[in-house]
């Protein structure tokens, strides 16, 4: 990694602003009026919050050579900060592997330790011994991890769909596992969230997450199982079945039953309405897995991983990755307008390469949307 004049330069002012802040304080507190201090510099209510580079060590048993001391950070320098981490994350085509918030915390950390503890140096040398030693912590912690989240799947079964780094499988697997692990306290609280909704969580969707950070893991575990509900969706859509066939526990439960109360001249009478289990989803997931075990099972899988692991330059299937997820959002809306204009958007993405009025290209796909959806009322 570079350590150029520009980067020696932050950490030089950020340790310059903490002198002057520090000295300022001391003046304000003496001349007792710190609350206009604060004020002045970080804004009324909370915005003093965060603004100190406080020892990350814990109180060590013996001889503590760490005064528990703190580098005070401006506006200007704590942004100064981000904007430099922020270069360095994109210099080491790190952004999809890690967060601003954890190179920053960990840049937070190596600084603390190399001023009160290691009596380093501020120049050249030093700098550059900081961001170093900041990227190799930041590398050092990218791991693999595997994330199970619910899933309802009508008709699957005791079936499981594999699409490589990622798989729907009988979640009595894994919970035989965690039963073990966690002991039953654990357990019955992971069972009775499973059997709450009308129709329980009978399955897992398994995603593994390669070469990233906690937070980043985290993060996009969940943004690639939205992308994949939304692609089981597409085939249902395809199959001419009721998409809500599959329920993702980090989303709203579908509304599987219905129920109103009515009132006419003072006469009270109710309604109850029911899906049941959807129709033919055995029959989805039989010819889900026959189409997937071909060339299709192979594409889906590459563009999975493509979503894991984007290119730091745009190629085709950004574009069906992205309408995809509108096309998700839009299985999830209830309102018939927004999910016109979801759709529409999805379309747009997928296929539009024009490159002249773009509001009235989409205002044109919409009404032809809409006229497809709503042929009947036109006839």
């Amino acid at each position: 990694m570079k350590t150029t004049k520009a980067r020696i330069n932050t950490i030089k002012y950020v340790i310059t602003e903490s002198i002057r802040i520090k000295n300022e304080l001391n003046i304000a507190l003496k001349n007792k009026n710190f609350k206009d201090f604060y004020e002045k510099e970080y804004g009324s209510g909370l915005g003093s919050i965060g603004m100190t580079i406080d020892s990350p060590n814990s109180p060590a048993k013996g001889e503590n050579k760490d005064p528990r001391a703190q580098i005070y950070l401006s506006n200007k320098s704590k942004f100064a900060i981000i904007h430099m981490l922020t270069d360095i994350i994109n210099e080491e085509k790190l952004e999809i592997h890690t967060t601003v918030d954890e190179y920053y915390s960990e840049f937070k950390k190596i600084l603390y330790n190399h001023i009160f503890l290691d009596n380093g140096n501020i120049d050249a040398e030093g700098c550059s011994k900081i961001l170093d030693d900041t990227l190799d912590n930041i590398k050092i912690k990218l791991g693999s991890e595997d994330f199970y989240f619910p899933i309802l799947a009508n008709g699957l079964g005791q079936h499981e769909i594999n699409l490589g780094i990622v798989s729907i499988l009988p979640k009595d697997i894994v919970f035989a596992e965690i039963k073990m692990k966690f002991g039953h306290l654990v357990f019955d609280r992971a069972s009775e969230f499973c059997a709450s909704p009308l129709y329980p969580y009978e399955h897992l969707l398994k995603i593994t997450i390669h070469n990233c950070s906690a937070k980043r893991r985290d993060t996009l575990s969940k943004q690639i199982a939205n992308l994949i509900v939304g692609i089981i969706q597409l085939f249902a859509e395809h199959y001419q079945i009721n998409a809500d066939l599959l329920a993702l526990s980090l989303n709203p439960y579908p509304n599987y039953e219905g129920f109103y109360i009515t009132k006419k001249d003072n006469d009270y009478n109710y309604c109850f309405s029911s899906k049941g289990t959807i129709s033919q989803s055995a029959e989805f997931w039989v010819q889900f897995k026959e189409d997937i075990s071909y060339d299709m099972g192979i594409i889906i899988n590459q563009i999975i991983t493509h979503a894991i692991t984007p290119k730091s330059f745009p190629i085709l299937v950004d574009r069906l990755i992205d309408a995809i997820f509108i096309f998700r959002s839009a299985m999830q809306d209830n309102d018939e307008a927004s999910k016109i204009v979801k759709l529409t958007t999805a379309l747009e993405r997928l296929v539009s390469t024009e490159k002249g009025n773009i509001s009235s290209n989409f205002r044109r796909r919409v009404v032809l949307l809409l006229n497809i959806c709503h042929r009947e009322e036109n006839d």
